[in-house]
């Protein structure tokens, strides 16, 4: 990729990585803890890759299946569409829409774009799943239906592949 279009996508988006030395001592120390085979996960899902997955978080199990933060916010686009017929909700729809795509973009440039040396991939810092259910206390949450869910990769304590039974 031109460094001209790595200048526009920065000029319209956040960097596609973090100068070292704009870190500060915290979130330096949060891009080593989090678990990079999760991080992993989740960047093969920003290549179409959805599989099952288990995550446990602050001793809550959330299940479901791992998708891209684009196809996370397509889907919350479509929800906002159906509900009430509201105007407002085709404007919240259309403007997640735009952050669907801008994030892709990112996406797709850091696949083609090496950090330079005073640079740092800190990698994904959320994950998505659709189909998503809580599993707590032996009752999973809904009982009827599923929720889409993001949260934050480093509150993830552990995960496995693979979605829990919800029947």
């Amino acid at each position: 990729m031109s460094e001209d279009n790595k200048s526009q996508h920065e000029a319209t988006n956040p960097p596609l990585y973090v100068k070292r030395n704009e870190l500060d001592f915290n979130e330096l120390h949060e891009a080593r803890t989090v678990d990079a085979d999760l991080q992993m996960q989740v960047k093969l899902s920003h290549i179409g890759i959805e599989r099952g997955i288990t995550l446990l978080i602050g001793g809550t199990l959330v299940t479901g299946t791992l998708i891209s933060a684009s196809r996370y916010f397509e889907m919350t686009a479509i929800d906002y569409e159906r509900k009430d017929g509201e105007p407002e909700n085709n404007i919240f729809a259309n403007t997640i829409r735009d952050r669907a795509k801008r994030i892709q973009k990112t996406f797709e440039l850091q696949s083609e774009v090496e950090p330079a040396d005073d640079e740092v991939d800190v990698g994904p810092s959320y994950i998505h799943l659709k189909n998503a259910h809580y599993v707590t206390g032996g009752n999973i949450i809904p009982a009827n239906g599923s929720v889409l869910w993001r949260g934050k990769i480093s509150s993830v304590d552990g995960f496995h592949i693979g979605r829990l039974s919800t029947s």
